[in-house]
């Protein structure tokens, strides 16, 4: 699928009260399938990063998140001609009642990821840094305070 324009994508670092992310195991998919990543998707026309990062958590888990706040991008560019070129945006947000955690069909199986095990993790895409990184800045937060 080659596109002209970069394809701005948002994904969700949601931590529960133990500390560990939530992560999804992608079904239904020409990409990354059976591979694990943050919950989000593609920013559709006429939404900004926030409606869309909202949507797509709601879409994907059945979860209404709260205190939602950016924390980085990653710029997948495509390492040949042809491959997909997404811009993600990564938000850090916390869920209003995890107990109405449900998955979609685009999902297989979601999981608690502990930080220990993240080099375990088989992830799709680029999640894999970035939940490295989200942990890494997390750990730097608390050692400055």
């Amino acid at each position: 699928m080659e596109t002209k324009h970069p394809i701005p994508v948002v994904r969700a670092i949601i931590e529960n009260s133990k500390g560990e992310i939530l992560i999804l195991k992608r079904a239904k998919t020409d990409y990354g399938l059976d591979k694990w990543c943050l919950p989000g998707g593609k920013v559709d026309y006429m939404n900004n990063l926030m409606e869309a990062i909202a949507l797509e958590v709601k879409e994907e888990t059945n979860l209404n998140l709260k205190e939602i706040e950016i924390m980085f991008y990653i710029d997948s560019a495509p390492k040949q001609r042809g491959q997909m070129h997404c811009i993600e945006f990564y938000f850090k947000a916390k869920p209003k009642n995890i107990d109405n955690l449900k998955i979609n069909e685009e999902s297989s199986e979601f999981k608690w990821a502990k930080k220990e095990e993240v080099d375990e993790i088989d992830f799709a895409f680029d999640h894999g840094k970035a939940v490295e990184r989200y942990f890494r800045e997390r750990e730097d937060k608390y050692k400055r305070i």
